[in-house]
C-alpha cells in the first residue's frame, strides 16, 4: 500500500511534534512567545481526488463539500528560539485565544440561523484531508504552533442555497478580539437523492 502524499507530510509534522513535546519537557528550554496580529479568510475549491485547492468560484454552481476556506494568520514573535540549545523551538502564543466564532449572514439551518456560530460544524486542518474539531484546533495549533496557514471546511449540509457573507472572530484571554473582513461565497447543499 502506498503512503499518499497528505498522509506522509501528516506523518512528518506529527513527528516533530512529538520531538518538540519531548526535546522541550526539560527546564533548561524555554518557548518562543509570540502574538497573532490579524486573521484573513480566503475560499479555496478542494479538489477531494488530491487533497490541492485553487480560488474559490460561485459562478461555478459547487456544493458545499468543495468549500475549504483557508484561515492565514500575521504573527508577531516576542521572543526567539535558543538555537544554540539541545531544545527543538516549542511555539506558545503569548496572549492566548480562548475561543473562535464564524459567523454568517445567512441561515445554515433552522437549527443554525444567521449570526449563530457555526463553529460547531466546521472541521479544521493545516492539511486538507486530515480534519480537527475547534477546541482541538485552538488548543493545539493555533495557540501553540508556528504554521501560520489553516484551512477548515462545514461538516454539514446547508438546507438552502444562498450566498453567504462568512467572517471569523477571535476572542483572546485578555479580552480582545481580532475579526476578519467577510468572505462572499455561494454555498450549495449537496444533492441526496
Amino acid at each position: 500500500m502506498a503512503v499518499q502524499p497528505s498522509s506522509f507530510k501528516f506523518i512528518i509534522i506529527i513527528l516533530i511534534l512529538t520531538a518538540s513535546f519531548i526535546s522541550c519537557s526539560s527546564p533548561n528550554c524555554s518557548d518562543t512567545l509570540y502574538d497573532v496580529t490579524s486573521v484573513e479568510l480566503t475560499p479555496r475549491t478542494w479538489d477531494l481526488s488530491s487533497n490541492g485547492n485553487s480560488p474559490w468560484d460561485n459562478s461555478a454552481g459547487l456544493p458545499v463539500t468543495r468549500l475549504l476556506v483557508r484561515i492565514d494568520m500575521d504573527k508577531s514573535y516576542k521572543s526567539i528560539p535558543d538555537l544554540d540549545s539541545d531544545c527543538f523551538p516549542k511555539f506558545r502564543i503569548e496572549n492566548k485565544a480562548k475561543s473562535i466564532k464564524i459567523f454568517s449572514n445567512q441561515s445554515f439551518s433552522s437549527t443554525l440561523p444567521a449570526g449563530q456560530d457555526l463553529s460547531s460544524i466546521c472541521a479544521f486542518t493545516f492539511n486538507p484531508g486530515n480534519f480537527i474539531s475547534t477546541e482541538d484546533f485552538l488548543n493545539s495549533y493555533f495557540n501553540e504552533s508556528n504554521f501560520t496557514t489553516f484551512y477548515f471546511v462545514f461538516n454539514q449540509n446547508p438546507q438552502l442555497e444562498a450566498t453567504h457573507l462568512i467572517r471569523m472572530v477571535v476572542d483572546f484571554e485578555d479580552g480582545s478580539q481580532l475579526e476578519t473582513l467577510p468572505i462572499e461565497v455561494l454555498i450549495k447543499p449537496i444533492e441526496t437523492d
